[in-house]
């Protein structure tokens, strides 16, 4: 039952519909309980959003899984994507140089337009839900070569 929550907590702060704690509460019956887990107006680089808006307004919600010791391979995302932890150690590096670690229960808002990579650290696979906020059609993800070193 709580995995259905967490769905409807998280699908509700990506269409920017969100509801405060308290707000959720009051939406649902009194035995609903609902956490904000990542409510954010910018991106993993603190870049402000923006909605893209040139075709019909779409949402993809995926299970991402990454094998111990692999990585998702450089890519980068052209809309504003977000994801969540359920299970592992991951550390997204950027081909600027910086490392940020995740753990199961961590919340993200990815990097837009910055080329990143996605990497399991742990002993177990990672697993996390990976939402994006996009238009019909549209990529929510990106392949791009390898940086030099």
């Amino acid at each position: 039952m709580k995995f259905p929550l967490l769905l409807l907590t998280i699908i509700v702060g990506c269409t920017a519909l969100t509801l405060r704690a308290h707000e959720a509460h009051a939406a649902y019956g009194p035995a609903v309980t609902a956490r904000v887990i990542l409510q954010t107006q910018t991106d993993g680089t603190g870049a402000k959003f923006h909605y893209p808006v040139d075709a019909p307004a779409e949402v993809t919600l995926l299970q991402v899984e990454i094998a111990v010791g692999q990585q998702t391979g450089w890519h980068i995302h052209p809309i504003p994507c977000f994801a969540y932890v359920i299970e592992g150690a991951l550390t997204v590096e950027t081909d600027t140089g910086s490392n940020r670690a995740f753990k199961a229960g961590d919340a993200l808002a990815e990097v837009i337009n910055v080329r990143h990579n996605g990497i399991n650290t742990g002993t177990t696979p990672v697993r996390l839900l990976f939402f994006a906020v996009s238009t019909a059609g549209q990529p929510y993800a990106v392949s791009t070569p390898i940086p030099a070193k």
